[in-house]
């Protein structure tokens, strides 16, 4: 968790630095081609989608961690496919940080300006479109997983909660729902006073 929370630090140095850069002024394209900045600043550029996704990941592997410890080792299918998920995130993780290196090499036309050296478009769009869909897919386990588990959770609070029920069945909101409810009366009962001002 912390480090996810140290990569969390260093993406949003990064962002600051963009903004310093003049990367995020309008009119400047997600592609860059406008940008008239030097080879170190798009080395920067790329450099920087690393501990970007490895944020992403690394925070994906806390919540893997906390569903390892709370859900218990009598449900076997559920731990089953906990580990179907981390063995999943992790291969995700590893394909997402390869794919930068071999998308387009050497990787040094990644930033090049001269347009001859430079990488094709349709290589940057397939790691882009490889990386969202690897962390797309790697989501909707860790989503699923957890759905069974708040509900438990949930649950499992419900008898703590018991002395709160009486004080909910005196609220104005349910009293409110009850007068509603009542059979027989289609009409709305309100407490607002109608006099003119």
């Amino acid at each position: 968790m912390m480090a996810a929370w140290a990569m969390g630090i260093i993406v949003a140095s990064f962002c600051i630095t963009y903004v310093h850069m003049g990367v995020m002024k309008h009119g400047i394209a997600p592609t860059l081609n406008n940008y008239g900045g030097s080879d170190r600043d798009k080395q920067l550029l790329w450099i920087s989608t690393l501990p970007f996704a490895t944020a992403f990941y690394l925070c994906k592997a806390a919540l893997l961690c906390v569903y390892h410890k709370v859900i218990p080792l009598f449900m076997v299918k559920r731990r089953t496919f906990l580990r179907a998920a981390v063995i999943y995130v992790c291969s995700s993780f590893c394909a997402t940080i390869v794919l930068p290196f071999t998308t387009c090499t050497p990787v040094s036309r990644f930033w090049a300006l001269d347009p001859e050296r430079r990488c094709f478009a349709s290589a940057v769009v397939a790691f882009l479109n490889t990386a969202w869909i690897l962390n797309l897919s790697s989501d909707v386990f860790n989503f699923w997983n957890s759905l069974d588990l708040y509900t438990g959770l949930v649950i499992v609070c419900l008898p703590s909660l018991r002395p709160y029920f009486p004080l909910a069945a005196e609220s104005r909101a349910l009293n409110y729902m009850k007068s509603n409810t009542i059979i027989g009366s289609g009409r709305y009962t309100s407490t607002v006073s109608t006099r003119s001002f």
